[in-house]
């Protein structure tokens, strides 16, 4: 890479081939007479005096160049890639101040997402992978099922479908104290937490993160942050707080089928909650009521969101039913 002969070598940008810092577009050396390869300066001065009687009388002979300056520092052909950086910020936060005997509280974590990405709900649908949470709590707690805010749907290039977020969403957990607690004592509760955060390519990344709360009989009473309050607000209700709401399975059916019903709503979707349940394979909807056909039972019970219209807002509702006995 321009190994030079007292420092009269210089390499182009691309470091294949060597030229002088005189030389023509052709990349040879030009004297006032002859044309020939650069050499090395000890025996670019031989030549040059001889190359005097060559010339033509009329010709002031030319100076010699000086010597060029130390050839550029040179960098690896294979540099290190620089250490990849989150596109997503999440943060482990409660609405608790202090725990007392009996209190409810809950947990969360935020995640502030870079623009242009997503990450996904619970049930990625066609590719990507649930945004999964894991909240440990100290002997005596109890910690209630993951409540996911409603998801957006992406739809994506190869008409696939992703459900999940962008910009910024929060995952919850309720919590129960144990019914006596000494005052005073420092309880410990840990996340853990992975996430695929998905663009033009994924990324999986991932928290881990724990705080500590101490105990008070006459704590103050659990109050989230403004800024997650919108996030829990989202989180669907139970599909059973609607009004004159039913569930109905079809019993001796080749395929299970579940019809839902409810007054003053016009249903319009339905998402599976869960991507290892049984394919849903017929979606009916027809203004109060909802027929939905599964290929066959699962083992689990059947959860999802109904998507309805509610005086003219767009509302989800959390469906968990067990599946129909056979």
């Amino acid at each position: 890479m321009g190994a030079a002969l007292d420092g009269l070598w210089m390499t182009t940008p691309n470091d294949s081939t060597q030229v002088s810092p005189t030389s023509n577009p052709n990349g040879a050396y030009r004297d006032r007479c002859v044309q020939r390869p650069l050499l090395a300066r000890r025996r670019w001065l031989a030549l040059s005096l001889l190359s005097l009687a060559a010339c033509s009388p009329s010709e002031p002979a030319r100076a010699p160049e000086p010597p060029a300056g130390p050839p550029p520092v040179e960098k690896s052909a294979w540099p290190e890639p620089p250490a990849p950086e989150s596109v997503v910020r999440a943060e482990f936060a409660t609405s608790a101040q202090a725990v007392k005997p009996k209190g409810k509280f809950l947990l969360a974590v935020r995640f502030q997402i870079e623009p242009g990405y997503r990450i996904s709900w619970q049930n990625p649908g066609d590719v990507g992978k649930s945004t999964e949470v894991t909240f440990e709590v100290p002997s005596g707690f109890s910690v209630g099922p993951l409540l996911y805010p409603a998801p957006q749907r992406f739809e994506l290039p190869g008409k696939l479908i992703n459900y999940g977020y962008e910009n910024e969403t929060a995952i919850f957990a309720e919590v129960t104290a144990p019914e006596r607690i000494a005052d005073g004592k420092a309880f410990r509760f840990d996340v853990k937490a992975t996430w695929l955060a998905c663009k033009d390519e994924c990324a999986t990344e991932e928290l881990s993160a724990w705080f500590e709360l101490v105990s008070a009989a006459h704590a103050a009473e659990p109050a989230l942050p403004v800024e997650l309050s919108a996030f829990y607000d989202a989180v669907p209700p139970a599909f059973g707080e609607l009004p004159k709401s039913n569930l109905d399975w079809r019993a001796g059916a080749a395929h299970p089928a579940l019809t839902l019903k409810a007054a003053k709503v016009k249903w319009l979707d339905f998402i599976p909650g869960d991507e290892a349940q049984p394919k849903l394979i017929r979606m009916k909807p027809a203004g109060e009521q909802l027929e939905l056909t599964f290929a066959n039972d699962g083992s689990s019970p059947l959860r999802g969101l109904a998507v309805a219209e509610v005086e003219g807002k767009r509302s989800f509702f959390d469906v968990n039913v067990p599946w129909p006995e056979r």
